[in-house]
C-alpha cells in the first residue's frame, strides 16, 4: 500500500468515528467529484448511497443478513434450506481450527466484511501455518470502518469451514448475482472464470436474454462476446425464485447464487455493492437502474 492509499485510508477511518455518514458523505465526492444530493437522488450510485445513509446503516435486519453465518437461518425460515451450501464447523478463532481435521479440500470464509475467503483445491500443498495466518489476518479486521459500512460493525466474527464447490473442468463455480429491486429480481450479473485471467462478466435478465454492460461499470474484466454467450443455467428458475422471496421489501439487494450440477447454492445477500459508489450496471428494458430504486 502506497503512502497516499495509507493516509486516505486512515482518514476515511478517522471520519467513520466521527460521524459515519460524513465518511459516506466524503467517499462519494471524492469518486464521483460531486456532492452527494440527497433532497433528489438521480443515479443509480447516489440512490444505493442515499439508502445507506437512510435504512441499511441501522437496519438490524440488514446487519443479520449481512452476516454470511445469521444469513443462513434467515434462508431456511424463507423454505430455502435446501439452497445453502454444506457447513462443517464453525470456529470463533484460529486456533480452533485443527488442520490434520480439514478435508481434502473445502472453502473458509469469515462471516463478514468481503475479500476474506479462501479456497483449498487440495490440502496436500498448503500447510498449518499458512492457514492460521490468514485466519488470525480476518479476524484483526475491522470491515466496516474505511468506508463506513455500519452493517458490519458489532458483528461477532466468525470462520466458517464449508464444503468446496467445483465448477466446469474443476474450476470455481460461475457466479449469478441477482440485483433485487423492491422485491422484483431484474438483472443477473453473470461472471464466469473467477480468479483467472479469463474472467468474463456480462447482465442479463431473468429469462437470461443478454443485456450486456454500462460502459462506467468499473470492473477489470472482459465482457461477452454476443455470438458466444453463455447457456442459460440449468438452475436459473430457482435462483430467481429464492431471489424474489429473500429479497423481500428491500429497496435494493444483490443475492449471489452458483449453478452447481444444476442446482442452485445461495452465497450471500449483498446491500452495498462496491459501497454504493461503483456497483456494476445496465439497462433493462430501455430504462436504467436508478429508474427501478425508488427512494
Amino acid at each position: 500500500m502506497s503512502f497516499f492509499s495509507m493516509v486516505s485510508n486512515l482518514f476515511r477511518k478517522t471520519l467513520t468515528c466521527i460521524s459515519p455518514d460524513l465518511n459516506i458523505r466524503f467517499v462519494y465526492r471524492i469518486k464521483k467529484k460531486k456532492r452527494l444530493n440527497t433532497e433528489d437522488p438521480q443515479s443509480f450510485s447516489e440512490k444505493l448511497v442515499y439508502v445507506r445513509l437512510t435504512n441499511y446503516n441501522h437496519n438490524p435486519l440488514v446487519k443479520q443478513l449481512a452476516d454470511k453465518y445469521a444469513v443462513r437461518d434467515y434462508v431456511k425460515k424463507k423454505g430455502y434450506e435446501e439452497l445453502l451450501n454444506e457447513l462443517y464447523a464453525v470456529f470463533d478463532a484460529p486456533k480452533q481450527i485443527d488442520f490434520e481435521k480439514l478435508p481434502s479440500q473445502f472453502a473458509l470464509k469469515l462471516n463478514v466484511g468481503c475479500g476474506c475467503n479462501y479456497i483449498c483445491m487440495d490440502k496436500s500443498k498448503i500447510n498449518a501455518t499458512e492457514i492460521a495466518e490468514i485466519t488470525r489476518k480476518w479476524m484483526k479486521k475491522k470491515p466496516w470502518l474505511s468506508y463506513a459500512e455500519m452493517q458490519y460493525k458489532g458483528v461477532e466474527k466468525k470462520i466458517l469451514l464449508e464444503k468446496y464447490l467445483e465448477g466446469h473442468n474443476g474450476t470455481v463455480p460461475e457466479d449469478y448475482k441477482v440485483y433485487c429491486f423492491h422485491g422484483k429480481p431484474l438483472a443477473i450479473l453473470y461472471m464466469s472464470g473467477r480468479f483467472t485471467e479469463q474472467t468474463r462478466v456480462g447482465f442479463f435478465d431473468s429469462d437470461w436474454n443478454y443485456l450486456g454492460m454500462k460502459e462506467n461499470s468499473r470492473l477489470d474484466f472482459v465482457t461477452f462476446d454476443k455470438s458466444h454467450l453463455p447457456p442459460r443455467p440449468e438452475s436459473l428458475s430457482m435462483m430467481v425464485s429464492a431471489a424474489k422471496t429473500l429479497s423481500g421489501t428491500f429497496p435494493f439487494v444483490r443475492i449471489d447464487f452458483y449453478d452447481v450440477d444444476g442446482r442452485a447454492i445461495f452465497g450471500e445477500m449483498t446491500f452495498s455493492p462496491a459501497g454504493g459508489y461503483d456497483a456494476a450496471e445496465v439497462d433493462i428494458n430501455g430504462k436504467s437502474m436508478a429508474e427501478y430504486l425508488n427512494v
